[in-house]
């Protein structure tokens, strides 16, 4: 029964988790340049990738994980060796959100899989954010 009322809760918060609407307009702004190419190159559908900051609760699809990574790597952010740019990252941060990206850095450097880096980083990144929003 616990195990019912625990899964249960976690259903809800990650249902729950949504950024603002500035929030969404920023960043949809920030990788607009990106979009089109990293479609292309992953795979992923389009509506899939057009909610990328409305829809939180992600499906476990190899494609979208492609066209996160590769947002990742064509901001810069994460180089062919799998390194993070932590300087660059570190700029495009806001106030009081570095240790947050730090931890997602960390998090996703321990990963090795086809996309996993970029892919781990972002949906970090993401849901990090939306929870800051949403206390």
């Amino acid at each position: 029964m616990k195990q019912i009322i625990l899964f249960s809760m976690c259903i809800y918060l990650t249902l729950s988790l949504k950024l603002n609407q500035d929030t969404i307009d920023k960043w949809n702004e920030h990788i607009r340049p990106h979009v089109e190419n990293c479609i292309n190159e992953s795979g992923v559908k389009k509506d899939l990738a057009d909610s990328l900051f409305t829809n939180l609760d992600y499906p476990d699809d190899g494609n979208l994980r492609c066209y996160m990574d590769c947002m990742v790597r064509r901001q810069g952010l994460l180089d062919s060796n799998n390194k993070f740019d932590k300087d660059k990252i570190a700029s495009l941060t806001p106030e009081g959100h570095q240790e947050v990206v730090d931890l997602c850095i960390q998090k996703a450097e321990q990963l090795s899989g086809p996309c996993e880096n970029g892919y781990t980083f972002a949906s970090c990144v993401i849901r990090s954010r939306a929870e800051k929003e949403n206390p």
